[in-house]
């Protein structure tokens, strides 16, 4: 899911830019609110920080809409890092998605979980199948979920004569 952040500073400031912005960008969900970046509370910087899930995106107009001090901005980057949440800055440029994401804008899809690339998917089948890590090993590296990761190996595994072979990921 691609989430937008539009913060303005005073209540007489217009958001119309950056929304506009967010949204050709292929925001699915905009949290918009007018609040002194200096202030304690943001409710709605809170709320979509507390929506995000692990695949997801966060785009802003410009990095001082979303954090006032290098401290916090750099906090915010590690937190999304653990999290694997993607983040996205327009005027500054920055932006860490996948080029699975914009693969899929180019075929006139938005939003969803970028899929793993084939180098992802090759790397946790031979961990699986080496037999020295756990499925748990596996999640952590590649960064998938157990379901994905059975999704991977269903049907991946063949016997010496070509007979299938059920799996046990363990766990």
């Amino acid at each position: 899911m691609i989430y937008g952040y539009a913060r303005v500073s005073r209540q007489d400031s217009n958001l119309t830019l950056q929304l506009d912005a967010l949204a050709q960008y292929g925001a699915e969900e905009i949290f918009q609110e007018k609040a002194s970046g200096a202030g304690i509370c943001r409710e709605q910087l809170e709320a979509v920080l507390g929506r995000l899930r692990p695949g997801d995106t966060l785009v802003v107009w410009k990095l001082d809409r979303l954090s006032r001090t290098m401290k916090q901005l750099l906090e915010l980057m590690e937190d999304f890092g653990r999290r694997r949440i993607d983040f996205v800055s327009l005027t500054e440029s920055f932006d860490n998605t996948t080029a699975a994401l914009v693969a899929a804008r180019v075929r006139g899809r938005v939003g969803g979980r970028p899929q793993k690339s084939q180098a992802a998917v090759d790397m946790a089948i031979r961990m699986y199948e080496s037999g020295n890590f756990t499925a748990e090993d596996i999640l952590r590296t590649v960064g998938i979920s157990r379901a994905t990761l059975y999704k991977y190996l269903s049907g991946r595994r063949q016997a010496p004569d070509g007979v299938q072979t059920t799996l046990d990921c363990g766990g």
